[in-house]
């Protein structure tokens, strides 16, 4: 299971910049700063380059103040 985080968090603990993360996300830097400092939320467009871009690690969820918990597709859930 995957538990996420918010961005700044994912960005702390991975070191990387908010520009190094807009160009490897494929956002602008300003929308990463808005982001960042609650002016804005993701609409659905940046929400899934976030979410790509970390790897589940960041939803949209986040931005709205409400954690995930989401089920990592490589881990084998057996049914009992």
């Amino acid at each position: 299971m995957i538990i996420t985080q918010s961005l700044a968090s994912y960005l702390e603990a991975t070191g990387e910049t908010p520009e190094e993360f807009a160009v490897r996300a494929g956002v602008g830097n300003a929308t990463v700063r808005r982001l960042l400092n609650g002016t804005t939320t993701p609409n659905q467009k940046t929400g899934n380059a976030i979410l790509a871009a970390t790897h589940l690690r960041v939803t949209p969820n986040n931005f709205f103040g409400l954690q995930s918990h989401i089920q990592d597709p490589d881990e084998v859930v057996e049914d009992v």
